[in-house]
């Protein structure tokens, strides 16, 4: 046999091997996944996006009021329903809320445009308006609760700054947990990887950030250093939390929503070349009450990027900081403040008796 025919034999074995590898690790991390309900919504553009339901327990005390949680970027919405004791839709649930929990495009069991032909203003002008008005149109709310991780806390910002006056009538209230609106002066390294972004638009439409953790998830949790520090106090979240986070949560992701993030770390404008100030600006604008929590170890969202109070000045506005200093056991990363184990505690605790005292706006008007 020929050289090259060997090389070819050895290239095919290689991709076999990783595929084995990959598809026994995804299999060995999975469980399974029991939402009360499924559902789809199409949106504007035809897309569908899926929707898992949780259902209020009867006798909570939240009466019902619906709650959607969007995730953050290259996730899906199982972020917000992790595993006992480290579900921030159980807890909602618990306290009668009738959560949802969004598939952004792309992710989870939503579907996947062709060629990845999507960014991140596809999931503000086309996914929300579509799931808000469904989950109203099933419950008879006038208004919706908000709960966003990350990039989903970025998401109801702009949904919020896109309106005048008392603010969109859809959303009663928004939550965002590590959300970084603020980005300038972040971690230098965070720079440097936003930088290599125009390899990847040659290279491809999306980064495979789904297969990567897969390949990767058998070591992950095992050494407790960096990379993984970017994303985790390793005192906060056990390794095998993250084996199954990098299985069951991590999705690919559309360079074109990198683009968009890309452009406000680096410039602090929105790839359409819009001023991110726009989006303070409409904050400071909008009356709709809003809850930030972050955490002092969060490289991905540090305190300072997610910080509103000054856009928030004299509004219904609440920041906790989650820190040592600030009376948290931990300093809390990324990860930690949706799944991490003081999570329950002292994120999940204050997001439920937030979103409690405003349940009512669900159907009247709240304001500054």
């Amino acid at each position: 046999m020929s050289t090259v025919a060997w090389g070819l034999v050895g290239a095919l074995g290689l991709m076999l091997a990783i595929w084995a590898h990959v598809a026994f690790w995804a299999r060995r991390y999975t469980r399974p996944f029991a939402p009360d309900e499924r559902l789809l919504v199409e949106t504007s553009d035809g897309v569908r996006v899926a929707l898992a339901r949780l259902r209020s327990a009867p006798n909570g005390s939240a009466g019902g009021a619906p709650v959607l949680c969007v995730h953050g970027v290259a996730c899906n919405g199982r972020t917000f329903d992790f595993g006992p004791g480290r579900s921030l839709g159980r807890s909602l649930s618990a306290a009668g809320f009738d959560v949802y929990l969004l598939d952004l495009r792309g992710a989870g069991a939503s579907d996947r445009p062709r060629r990845w032909a999507f960014g991140f203003f596809d999931y503000v002008d086309r996914d929300v308006p579509a799931v808000l008005a469904a989950i109203k149109a099933r419950t008879g709310a006038r208004r919706v609760l908000w709960v966003g991780h990350s990039m989903g806390g970025l998401i109801g910002f702009e949904h919020l700054a896109a309106a005048d006056g008392r603010g969109p009538a859809d959303l009663a209230a928004v939550v965002a947990i590590g959300s970084p609106l603020n980005l300038a002066g972040t971690r230098a390294d965070l720079r440097a990887l936003a930088r290599l972004m125009p390899l990847v638009r040659v290279l491809m439409p999306f980064v495979p950030l789904g297969f990567v953790t897969r390949f990767l998830s058998p070591w992950a949790g095992r050494l407790r250093a960096y990379p993984e520090t970017l994303f985790v106090n390793p005192a906060q979240t056990p390794g095998a939390v993250l084996r199954h986070f990098m299985v069951e949560v991590v999705h690919d992701v559309s360079r074109r929503v990198l683009d968009e993030l890309t452009a406000r770390l680096l410039h602090d404008v929105s790839a359409t070349g819009r001023p991110v100030d726009v989006v303070r600006e409409g904050l400071a604008r909008s009356t709709v009450p809003t809850l930030v929590l972050a955490g002092a170890a969060d490289h991905i969202a540090p305190l300072a990027a997610c910080d509103l109070r000054a856009q928030r000045r004299g509004c219904d506005h609440t920041q906790i900081e989650l820190s040592t200093q600030a009376g948290a056991p931990f300093d809390f990363g990324h990860l930690d403040l949706i799944v991490g184990d003081a999570a329950p505690t002292h994120v999940y605790a204050p997001v439920v008796s937030f979103l409690l005292a405003q349940a009512s706006g669900c159907e009247t008007p709240r304001a500054c």
